[in-house]
């Protein structure tokens, strides 16, 4: 097996089937460095929580890269939504989620069957775009996927 911290093959250092790297990481840490350590990046750890898509709007162009659906829940009962997951990070997550009917659309039905779009992204197409005001016939503001 590989140590996610220090990147080595660990399956013979120990019985236990551990690695030693932490008492390496501490004698370099107190020697004043880190050598053997795996350059840890922001962007690596972004795929946990989603947030809501809201931190996109006004955002440059993202690529989505992953979409799956996924319902929201409140008081008022439950609304047909989805997460999205793009290729770059925005404050620091790079999963999100709406239920902005006109986006949801775009890639499930409201069988939450998914459309040709989500269907070509789940599997393994890319899709870039920006999210952009528009005004409805009404004058109500809304959001919108703008392709690249």
């Amino acid at each position: 097996m590989t140590c996610a911290v220090c990147v080595t093959d660990y399956s013979s250092e120990n019985s236990f089937g551990e690695c030693n790297c932490i008492e390496e990481i501490h004698a370099n840490l107190s020697n004043g460095g880190v050598s053997k350590i795996a350059e840890i990046k922001l962007q690596d750890f972004a795929t946990g929580e989603a947030t809501n898509i809201k931190a996109l709007d006004g955002k440059p162009y993202f690529t989505i890269v992953g979409v799956e659906s996924s319902d929201y829940e409140d008081q008022d009962g439950v609304h047909q939504g989805i997460r999205i997951k793009t290729k770059e990070s925005f404050e620091s997550f790079n999963q999100f989620y709406t239920t902005r009917t006109v986006i949801v659309s775009k890639f499930y039905n409201k069988e939450k069957v998914p459309t040709a779009l989500a269907t070509a992204i789940i599997a393994g197409g890319e899709l870039k775009v920006k999210s952009v005001s528009k005004k409805s016939k009404s004058g109500r503001e809304y959001y919108d996927f703008e392709q690249a």
